[in-house]
């Protein structure tokens, strides 16, 4: 189904906005996605009380030979393939 047809009724639009129907208590979350949508989203968490040790990402989609030899992976200090894929927001802030 198009979600641009006329009988969809879930949601639509920006995860924030989700978010702030949601308004999640801090506590631990887990976010994958695109980078943009990945630092707005913790944007909004932190704004709500959520520590960047808490917020987990998961960047699988930057990995490629597993290995750590093809450099696809490397993101600022890290390689994704060995050091991750899951890291916390504390770790990639700024680098994502």
């Amino acid at each position: 189904m198009d979600v641009t047809d006329s009988s969809w009724k879930g949601n639509v639009g920006l995860v924030t906005t989700l978010l702030e129907e949601l308004n999640p208590k801090p506590g631990s979350a887990a976010l994958c996605g695109p980078p943009m949508m990945i630092n707005a989203v913790a944007a909004d968490l932190e704004d709500r009380g959520f520590q960047d040790p808490d917020i987990f990402i998961s960047l699988e989609r930057h990995m490629k030979c597993g290995m750590g030899t093809c450099e696809h992976c490397t993101l600022g200090p890290y390689h994704v393939c060995q050091e991750g894929p899951i890291f916390s927001y504390d770790k990639v802030k700024g680098i994502l």
